[in-house]
């Protein structure tokens, strides 16, 4: 839990970043504040994923054969497979996001 107290001063620190731009109202700083904050944010979902599909490879790859609906899968197939449908994923998410970002 963010203390009340700090966040006055992350709003400040944030608010000084888009302040050196001249020749904007104050609506366009504030809509440059919440652009930040999304960009963030969007920073934030993209590691939290990467590190939750390096677990998900960890725990696949380390196991020689799969049960799948009760039938045993060779692991070699399966395994290429999810690396390159992860891999895949997370690169049109990189490529969404900077397209977003633009």
């Amino acid at each position: 839990m963010v203390k009340k107290s700090i966040l006055p001063i992350i709003f400040l620190f944030l608010y000084t970043l888009n302040s050196h731009a001249e020749g904007q109202d104050g609506l366009n700083k504030i809509a440059n504040i919440f652009n930040l904050i999304y960009n963030i944010g969007i920073l934030i979902c993209i590691t939290c994923y990467i590190i939750i599909a390096r677990v998900i490879l960890k725990s696949v790859l380390n196991k020689k054969t799969i049960t799948f609906f009760g039938k045993k899968i060779n692991n070699t197939a399966f395994r290429t497979s999810v690396v390159i449908t992860f891999l895949s994923a997370i690169f049109l998410g990189m490529i969404v996001w900077l397209y977003d970002s633009f």
